[in-house]
């Protein structure tokens, strides 16, 4: 009900119901060494971090830890001359682009809108623009602390994973594979956030600022790029 309240207590009523949904364990620190399934370490890297579910998600509190990990793309607004989508994976994607979408070690997708009549709007050329996406790493990343796979979400633990095993493809909406190297202008960055963690039920958490780290897709086609890391990095 949004009568007969203030102002104020209309926004405590809407981020207990968002955290209802979303972050469940707001102020109940989840230790997520201590949940889930424990692996070997000598398992393959894309079964270990596959089938994150959002449930699993919830109950690892992965939108209240101290720490927020992020993959950051920047590319042109028309980089491709039709819809596309890059998907992001822990490990080797599956062979056919067709499974990408569903694959289970996807870490999520960066899809993009273009008109298919693009080239009719803009006969003199694609109009110059950049835009800019992020995809969370987090719940991939606590999923594989809770499995046994990473120490903790410090970048010490967490980077080495990342420069090995972080890959992207890219597909068109015709179904096709795009080459990376043809997307205009795309860079590709790893960052993490500090999180001062949500107190009570009626709280958000609250991030700091991004801090970018080269070492995580650098030399990889569509790699870091200076232009997107405005942070430290």
């Amino acid at each position: 009900m949004d009568w007969n309240i203030s102002l104020s207590g209309l926004a405590v009523s809407v981020r207990a119901i968002v955290n209802a949904l979303y972050n469940p364990y707001a102020g109940n620190k989840t230790t997520i060494g201590e949940t889930g399934m424990i692996v070997s370490r000598k398992a393959n890297v894309a079964e270990g971090f596959s089938y994150v579910a959002f449930e699993l998600s919830k109950q690892l509190g992965v939108n209240n830890l101290d720490i927020q990990w992020s993959i950051n793309i920047q590319l042109q607004r028309f980089a491709f001359p039709m819809a596309f989508t890059i998907h992001f994976f822990i490990g080797d994607p599956p062979a056919d682009p067709n499974a990408w979408s569903a694959a289970p070690n996807l870490i999520g997708s960066h899809g993009q809108f273009i008109a298919v009549n693009v080239s009719l709007l803009y006969p003199q050329g694609f109009p110059a623009g950049l835009q800019q996406g992020k995809i969370s790493l987090t719940h991939t990343l606590a999923a594989g602390v809770a499995r046994g796979l990473l120490f903790d979400l410090t970048p010490v633990s967490v980077l080495p994973l990342l420069a090995q095993s972080l890959n992207w493809r890219a597909r068109a909406a015709d179904g096709c594979e795009i080459n990376i190297d043809s997307l205009a202008d795309l860079s590709i960055a790893v960052g993490s956030r500090q999180v001062r963690s949500a107190a009570t039920q009626v709280e958000f958490p609250i991030y700091g600022e991004t801090q970018y780290y080269v070492e995580a897709t650098q030399g990889k086609r569509g790699g870091f790029g200076h232009g997107l890391c405005n942070g430290k990095s």
